[in-house]
């Protein structure tokens, strides 16, 4: 009986030193290798205060399966929604879990064009095994796409996520190196010339 008290009592303290001492998973986190693209996109988005500068970073890499014909192929991850790549970046902001994903496109496939298009038209897009609708942003290239999650009825997170939607979605309005967006600003702000008769 002893030997058995012992037993459940060293179980006991390697279960609460498991879980009392456990590894912060955001320290332990490897870097996910993005492109220049995304990378770009990712800084530029962190630097405004949209995504945390400590956030956990998850790479939605498809994972390798054997196909029907016994050759590996690589399914799920950002080959889902027709993507080259993506990542998912999670934090708290106001007392509140968020996430946000980011992925980028380049050739478009069937499954890119679909997405795009819904995404364009409803501003949601539904997965072929889901029948769930995910809200969904493009930005004014449609290079990327944004998914932003943060279910707080707070005002001060709504704002958060109407402002890094609208930046996200200007994300990529440049032209010829210029931003569109400041060179619309300054033509409205000009006064068309008169000349005096």
């Amino acid at each position: 009986m002893k030997k058995l008290t012992a037993l459940i009592a060293s179980v006991i303290m390697v279960a609460v030193c498991i879980t009392g001492c456990g590894v912060n998973p955001a320290a332990t986190q490897q870097k996910v290798k993005l492109s220049s693209e995304l990378s770009d996109l990712k800084d530029s988005m962190e630097k405004e205060g949209y995504i945390d500068k400590d956030a956990v970073e998850t790479g939605m890499t498809p994972a390798e399966q054997k196909n029907t014909e016994g050759k590996k192929k690589e399914y799920g991850g950002y080959l889902l929604i027709g993507a080259e790549e993506g990542v998912r970046y999670s934090f708290q902001y106001n007392e509140s879990s968020v996430n946000v994903e980011l992925y980028r496109y380049d050739k478009l496939n069937d499954t890119a064009k679909k997405i795009i298009s819904d995404v364009k038209s409803k501003g949601e897009f539904v997965l072929a095994e889901e029948n769930e609708a995910i809200p969904a942003y493009l930005s004014k290239n449609e290079k990327f796409l944004m998914i932003y999650q943060d279910s707080s009825s707070e005002k001060k997170n709504k704002n958060k996520m109407k402002e890094a939607i609208e930046y996200f979605e200007n994300y990529g309005a440049k032209d010829d190196g210029k931003d569109n967006k400041k060179e619309t600003k300054a033509e409205e702000t000009t006064a068309p010339e008169t000349t005096e008769k």
